[in-house]
């Protein structure tokens, strides 16, 4: 014999019920207890011993009502026509979980004529095998429909039931695990299927776990509510319509592709290389990487087999749309097969949810999670090839961490920057999990990171760092030991001592006051020889590691106005946009008409070396305006130009053509870079780049005048 109770049902997410009775534990004789304004006694459903459901006369309140139905003993038949009573008609929730237990049924309109007010409607796992055509034609209010585990029903039969479906208001769709069979065929969705689902508010659609293997009918038309799809386990194949048109749905926030794609050993038309794979496909991809939806939220491919390039670029940029609005990203299990080092990445601004477990990277890199502003949880457990051994991790300073899982690494020290990326707004937060076993730690002193943090928050807050699972140990010799608070006091103790080392403050003093003295004197000295240079400009020598010598020859007075240093990358920007009209606004601002404007392939004395041309150009200019792109912080010719502008102590104007990754500067540009104000180029405003050389050039003018060469001198 099974049970019938009556089942509260608000974990629905989608679900509007708000007036479900409390309901108590059903006993036998199968009498339950409705706490509403009146008792009322349900009956039970029985099981004779031919093991067919039998549905006695049921009294059902006049309002809203859930029943659920659980099999868990016995194998049951159940009767085409088991609600055979008006009062089913109050049933707004209605779920069957026949737990494997229920043998061939078959479903038809008769079924549910009684069950026509029903909005929430599973039928998990309840056998059914075949399915009689617009079974579901006759329920208007359905939101819910959950046809979830019945292996043996085909997508055909089930397309065939969805005819005349009339539910305006169905949201959820779970058609998970249907038509998963070895001896089922393969299915292509098709436009009867979707054309099933247009007239509906869908909102979550989940096909995981069947033997789909293409979309034939781009399904945005007919769902275009849809925020949440997931594709887990199924056999999709690499054409252009296996995604559909999903990656411009504005209204899609979850896409979930675990298992994806799934291998199946018994069929041969499964079998296929990662160059066949839908990441590829031109309706999904642009080149190598993924076009999420606009508004997509998560994003999940747990053990998918993909090339993880599918995500990121190999510069370390974000491959997917830079504009994502990405909250939660789940690679656990992918395999990596870019890189086994996982470098910085830029691009996922809202990303607060992170997990990379079970990867086969073999290295972090310090700045790998440093460009998260919005990280709360990472997990990076488990690296299956790592040499994660020590913990230094640099995170984004507005980073507010919940909870980071480093177990089963590798891990033999903590570095005392494990304790800085919480010093934040601590009031603030709800506590901080730390899951750290697992691991081959040392008890020494690195350890104290673990007391600081605990300190930290302990003093001043109520909140409390928890280093879960509790047994976390650490090695001592041969022996290991659990990681308690007494052992840290004891490290504490003995890597701190109580009483200050005053002979050793005061070795660190003098060091760093001789230390401080030499760096004045050396400043002062190197300030006078600059200035003597820059101010007589006598001859100086710059040696190459070839030893090759070249003279600045001196010059009483720069002759021209500005020095063009740019990559050859760049050369058309500058011979079109750049050089004419920057010399159109120097000949009316100075009064003059030549040697305004000094460009090295123009300029240069055809037979002499570069390097002494560069140097008697910087020498020879009163400003050099630097047109920098990436292909200029990655040119050594640009680099020398840079430094011969710096050295003959002529006015730097650094002008940014494009965002470039200041990471990739080198020597002087460095300095350019971090500490001098700098000019952006407004690409495709025409307007606001006129403004932006109007101001070069009156700034030009500006130094030009107040080192003594006034427009009229030019003019003479």
């Amino acid at each position: 014999m099974f049970f019938v109770g009556l089942w509260f049902a608000s974990f629905i997410e989608y679900s509007a019920l708000t007036e479900i009775p409390t309901l108590s534990e059903c006993q036998l004789p199968c009498i339950c207890n409705i706490y509403t304004n009146n008792s009322i006694n349900v009956e039970c459903f029985i099981v004779n011993d031919s093991h067919t459901v039998i549905f006695h006369n049921v009294s059902l309140p006049n309002h809203t009502v859930s029943v659920f139905i659980s099999v868990n003993t016995n194998i049951i038949q159940i009767p085409d026509a088991p609600f055979q009573e008006s009062s089913w008609n109050h049933v707004l929730h209605f779920k069957l979980d026949g737990n494997g237990k229920i043998t061939s049924w078959r479903p038809s309109i008769q079924t549910f004529q009684f069950l026509r007010s029903v909005r929430y409607l599973y039928l998990r796992d309840a056998g059914i095998r075949d399915i009689e055509k617009g079974t579901f034609s006759e329920l208007p209010d359905l939101v819910v429909l959950d046809l979830s585990r019945n292996k043996g029903l085909h997508l055909i039969d089930l397309t065939n039931a969805m005819v005349g479906l009339s539910s305006p208001n169905l949201k959820v769709f779970n058609v998970s695990g249907v038509n998963s069979l070895e001896d089922t065929s393969l299915f292509t969705v098709d436009h009867p299927f979707m054309e099933n689902l247009q007239g509906t508010r869908l909102i979550v659609l989940d096909v995981s776990w069947t033997r789909i293997i293409a979309f034939a009918t781009p399904f945005r038309y007919y769902v275009p509510y849809l925020e949440s799809f997931n594709a887990s386990g199924t056999l999709l194949l690499g054409q252009s319509k296996c995604l559909s048109e999903m990656y411009v749905m504005d209204s899609l926030k979850e896409l979930v592709l675990d298992k994806w794609p799934a291998f199946t050993r018994s069929r041969s038309i499964t079998r296929r290389s990662i160059t066949n794979e839908c990441i590829y496909a031109n309706s999904s991809t642009n080149g190598d990487c993924f076009n999420s939806p606009p508004n997509l939220e998560i994003l999940s491919f747990i053990d998918s087999t993909i090339n993880i390039s599918y995500i990121f670029e190999r510069n370390g940029r974000i491959c997917i749309n830079p504009n994502n609005k990405i909250r939660r990203m789940n690679l656990s299990g992918v395999k990596w097969t870019l890189s086994k080092v996982f470098s910085p990445i830029t691009g996922l601004l809202h990303l607060e949810d992170f997990d990379i477990s079970r990867t086969s990277l073999t290295n972090l890199h310090q700045d790998s999670f440093r460009y998260f502003p919005s990280l709360q949880i990472l997990n990076i457990a488990n690296l299956s090839h790592n040499y994660l051994q020590s913990f230094e991790l640099e995170f984004h300073k507005e980073a507010l961490l919940h909870l980071i899982d480093l177990s089963f690494n590798e891990l033999v020290v903590i570095e005392p920057v494990f304790g800085d990326f919480i010093s934040v707004d601590l009031p603030n937060w709800d506590g901080f999990i730390i899951y750290i076993a697992g691991n081959n730690l040392q008890c020494s002193c690195s350890l104290n990171s673990l007391k600081l943090i605990t300190w930290i928050l302990s003093s001043q807050s109520s909140n409390h760092v928890q280093l879960v699972p509790p047994d976390v140990t650490c090695k001592y010799g041969n022996n290991v030991v659990k990681i308690s608070e007494e052992i840290l006091s004891v490290l504490k103790g003995y890597c701190i001592p109580e009483s200050p080392n005053y002979i050793l403050y005061a070795v660190i003093g003098i060091f760093a006051t001789s230390c401080l003295g030499t760096c004045i004197l050396f400043d002062i000295w190197y300030c006078r020889r600059r200035k003597c240079i820059t101010s007589s400009r006598t001859d100086s020598k710059i040696h190459f590691q070839n030893n090759v010598g070249i003279n600045i020859i001196p010059d009483s007075r720069p002759d021209y106005a500005v020095f063009l240093s740019f990559s050859s990358n760049d050369k058309d920007f500058v011979f079109e946009c750049m050089w004419p009209k920057l010399e159109k606004k120097l000949k009316h601002l100075l009064k003059k008409e030549n040697k305004l404007v000094f460009v090295g392939d123009a300029n240069f004395d055809v037979g002499r070396q570069i390097c002494e041309e560069v140097i008697s150009a910087a020498s020879r200019c009163w400003c050099t305006v630097l047109i920098i792109s990436n292909s200029f912080l990655e040119s050594d010719w640009c680099l020398f130009e840079v430094q011969s502008a710096w050295n003959s102590g002529c006015r730097i104007f650094p002008l940014f053509i494009e965002k470039c990754d200041g990471r990739r500067a080198k020597g002087i540009m460095k300095v350019v870079c971090r500490d001098m104000v700098r000019l952006l180029w407004p690409k495709d405003r025409a307007d606001l780049q006129e403004q932006l050389l109007d101001s070069l050039c009156a700034q030009i003018e500006q130094h030009i005048n107040l080192h003594g060469q006034s427009s009229k001198d030019d003019n003479k």
